[in-house]
């Protein structure tokens, strides 16, 4: 069961969004936790860099391609990705863009 949900729009920022991804490591230690990171430029890149992220038992780490520009579309479809990938989330938290 997950306890919490990161949502993280991102656009064209791979070392930034590295800089993030570490930054919450100590945050979400010892917790049931998906993270997702909706790009909205769905860039191989990216995707890459969110799947080779090091996680421990129970984090989820999820790659969101939104090809639909704009911050409207990547919020939408981080509640859809959270949704789909942890329905039983209790609380959702969106990193600012």
């Amino acid at each position: 069961m997950t306890d919490l949900v990161i949502g993280i729009p991102t656009f064209r920022r791979p070392a930034l969004l590295t800089k993030l991804l570490e930054s919450l490591r100590p945050e979400i230690a010892g917790r049931m936790v998906t993270v997702l990171v909706a790009d909205n430029d769905c860039d191989p890149a990216i995707e890459a860099l969110v799947a080779a992220f090091p996680r421990e038992e129970g984090q989820r780490f999820v790659y969101v391609p939104v090809s639909e520009r704009g911050l409207s579309p990547v919020r939408n479809s981080l509640v859809d990705a959270a949704l789909r990938e942890a329905p039983d989330w209790r609380r959702i938290h969106n990193v600012g863009r």
